[in-house]
């Protein structure tokens, strides 16, 4: 009798931390998927912040002052940093990223740059799924449509676009 209670105990004890383990398992991919949402999310607005280098040029140019010249380009490399960081952020909460993937992002919100996509590409190159795969060229990135925007608003005709870091 003891025995068969014992029996019994233990099955539905295993079956109680087996439908645990199960709910945890689910909730973490959750929690994962979330973050990397959040990531994205993120890094969207950090190149949206980010000033265009033909922006702080123009602005600098114009009024000369060597105090808000030094402030923008902070700005510029701090958001720049900032940018780099969550890229890192988020491959390393992928499982699998390769080149594919990456080509996919070009000319969306998260790659609009030349230098972009090279950090990128450098990134996942490190990755253990990509190390026999040769780092490919940088395909045309289409540039940001703020630059021309600012220069519209001014009534001005659009610089030369600035290639990159």
């Amino acid at each position: 009798m003891i025995d068969e209670v014992l029996a019994w105990s233990g099955l539905i004890l295993g079956v109680i931390g087996l439908a645990a383990t199960y709910y945890q398992t689910v909730k973490l991919s959750q929690v994962r998927r979330q973050r990397q949402e959040n990531l994205l999310t993120i890094l969207n607005r950090t190149n949206f912040i980010k000033l265009d280098h033909e922006i702080v040029d123009d602005l600098c140019s114009r009024h000369g002052d060597v105090i808000m010249a030094r402030h923008l380009w902070q700005v510029v490399q701090s958001s720049v940093e900032l940018y780099m960081r969550i890229v890192d952020e988020y491959l390393s909460g992928e499982d699998r990223f390769t080149f594919d993937d990456l080509n996919r992002m070009v000319g969306g919100p998260l790659i609009s740059r030349p230098w972009q996509y090279r950090y990128w590409a450098d990134q996942i190159a490190r990755r253990p799924e990509n190390r026999d795969s040769p780092v490919p060229e940088a395909p045309p990135v289409p540039n940001m449509a703020r630059v021309d925007r600012y220069f519209h608003l001014r009534g001005e005709a659009v610089p030369p676009s600035f290639s990159g870091l």
